[in-house]
């Protein structure tokens, strides 16, 4: 959004946390809020008024999970578990719940 209509501009309010700009958005004092998509997809499912919308200019975000260099032990633990929960569908299960929207390999 600052792209289009620059760091500068005066519409553009930046907020020190999530729950802020939502209730700020609740009461009608922003048209729009930006934020991570997990985050934004819960405060949506808890305010029915709100909804989300998507726009192809904004860059896809990624998630990781980090482990200690070396701890190949922690990481295979880790790695079989994603494996195991994707197998039998849990995994999509706590995507939709958070992101609300199924989980689409990439």
């Amino acid at each position: 959004m600052s792209r289009e209509v620059g760091k500068t501009n005066p519409n553009i309010r930046r907020f020190e946390s999530t729950p802020l700009i939502i209730s700020e958005l609740v009461s009608g004092g922003v048209d729009a809020a930006i934020g991570d998509n997990g985050v934004i997809a819960y405060r949506v499912s808890q305010n029915p008024g709100l909804k989300t919308v998507e726009d192809a200019n904004f860059p896809k975000e990624y998630y990781g999970i980090v482990v200690r260099k070396g701890d190949k032990a922690l990481l295979d633990k880790i790695n079989a578990g994603l494996a195991a929960i994707r197998a039998d569908g849990t995994y999509n299960v706590i995507y939709k719940k958070w992101f609300n929207q199924d989980f689409k390999p990439q």
